[in-house]
């Protein structure tokens, strides 16, 4: 109800801040993935977990592909077909699962015909990969 429309909007301000810690982003993502498929108001955490999925911080990206497969929102796959593409490969392949993962009756052909099209295959996993290294 209104208790977590309050709450998704602050989480979202608290996104798109400038100079966040990155286990300040960590908990935001967690908290909107322990949300899950409950949340009533998905567009605000839709919105914030879309800011997340481009964070500059492996972890943290990871942890929003966590929350997005959680949400497992239609508006979601978007972002997450756009992770395929990470320089990081346990990124990509995360999202890879979150979309195969997802309910959506788009996210079966919308991943096929990606992976189809495009030559892609996802890098080797990065010893660097909890660093805030930009991807």
């Amino acid at each position: 109800g209104e208790e977590e429309r309050t709450l998704l909007k602050r989480l979202e301000g608290w996104v798109t801040g400038r100079g966040r810690a990155e286990a300040v982003r960590l908990a935001i993502a967690g908290a909107i993935g322990r949300l899950g498929g409950e949340a009533r108001e998905p567009t605000a955490a839709t919105r914030a977990l879309r800011v997340l999925l481009d964070d500059p911080s492996t972890r943290v990206r990871l942890a929003a592909i966590k929350a997005a497969a959680e949400l497992d929102h239609d508006d979601l796959l978007e972002p997450l077909v756009d992770r395929i593409s990470d320089p990081v490969g346990d990124v990509a392949r995360a999202a890879i699962a979150a979309i195969e993962r997802s309910s959506s009756p788009r996210a079966t052909p919308l991943l096929h015909a990606i992976t189809s099209t495009r030559a892609w295959m996802p890098r080797s996993p990065t010893p660097d990969a909890d660093s805030e290294t930009p991807p």
